[in-house]
């Protein structure tokens, strides 16, 4: 199986890239300029086309306060940075 990844500059080009071609994972940093993770979040989930997209966010480091407030706001999964970079080929495989 290969994979089709898109890059984004910001959560906005995201947000533009996800309207325009879909997706069937997106793996976002929650710390993006212009629109950040969760505004990018709650822009999809204003999106019926979008809201069902499976997420994976990330941070970039440990911050636990930021981890839960992105799991309540409904991120599929969080995870360090450090922790991504290790999982990604499973996180990729349940995709």
């Amino acid at each position: 199986n290969g994979y089709h990844v898109r890059l984004s500059v910001d959560g906005a080009d995201a947000l533009n890239q996800l309207r325009r071609y879909g997706a069937d994972l997106v793996i976002s940093d929650i710390e993006m300029p212009t629109l950040d993770g969760f505004g990018l979040l709650s822009a999809m989930k204003q999106d019926p086309a979008l809201a069902s997209m499976p997420t994976v966010g990330f941070v970039s480091h440990v911050q636990t306060d930021l981890i839960a407030a992105a799991r309540q706001a409904g991120v599929g999964e969080v995870l360090a940075r450090s922790a991504f970079t290790m999982q990604i080929a499973e996180i990729l495989s349940r995709a």
